[in-house]
């Protein structure tokens, strides 16, 4: 733990900005893992032992703070129902930022009956 202390602090940087970036490259993996993070943060904290410290889980997900390797995302029925809303979200998202259809986005006005022929170049913008 010292190396990587002395890393981020020789580099400028901290650990939340490794986090961001461990979160943005392998959500599901850093997801998975995230309870047996935060455990062995609180270790170095109190090394006396976890019973010092409150869980930090519920106990149905005590086997993850325990197993090192985490619970793969495709085996726990809660992650992969995360992961299944959030791509709905996402897919939601992504239809809704589509550009508009070209015949939506034309600038030139369509023809009025009181409009003179001979006026529409004048106004058009």
């Amino acid at each position: 733990m010292d190396y990587w202390l002395g890393f981020f602090r020789g580099a400028g940087d901290n650990i939340f900005d490794a986090i961001a970036v461990a979160a943005s490259d392998h959500p599901a993996a850093l997801r998975s893992r995230r309870d047996a993070f935060a455990q062995r943060l609180y270790m170095l904290l109190h090394p006396e032992g976890a019973a010092s410290i409150p869980s930090i889980c519920s106990s149905d997900r005590a086997d993850v703070i325990a197993d090192d390797g985490g619970v793969p995302c495709r085996e726990d029925p809660v992650a992969a129902e995360t992961e299944r809303i959030k791509d709905v979200l996402l897919n939601d998202q992504e239809r809704q930022s589509l550009p508009l259809p070209d015949t939506l986005t034309v600038r030139r006005p369509l023809p009025h009956p009181l409009i003179h022929s001979s006026m529409p170049n004048q106004l058009m913008c």
